[in-house]
């Protein structure tokens, strides 16, 4: 391969690597929560509408960071809040 190509083909196979190990996350609806889940490991938060309707409230989330994981508890939890919102949006439960 020529230096140039290879550089690219290094740079791509980077960045599906990176991909495929991100963690996909899971969002559904329940009832009246949202649960944000990584399929297959420990992490999961469930999110219901306040008392005052303009923001939602985390319940059941995770204490520790899942080991078996390259997420961290704290960036699950920033993921899954966002994902929560966005479809808490959808829903129209939030403005």
């Amino acid at each position: 391969m020529r230096p140039q190509n290879e550089r690219f083909f290094y740079l791509a196979l980077s960045l599906v690597l990176m991909w495929a190990m991100t963690p996909q996350l899971r969002v559904q609806v329940v009832d009246n929560e949202i649960v944000v889940t990584v399929p297959g490991f420990r992490y999961f938060a469930t999110y219901c509408k306040g008392y005052n309707a303009r923001q939602l409230v985390a319940r059941n989330v995770p204490i520790t960071d899942d080991l078996r994981i390259t997420m961290k508890k704290s960036e699950f939890l920033v993921a899954a809040k966002k994902l929560a919102n966005d479809k808490a949006r959808a829903l129209g439960w939030i403005a």
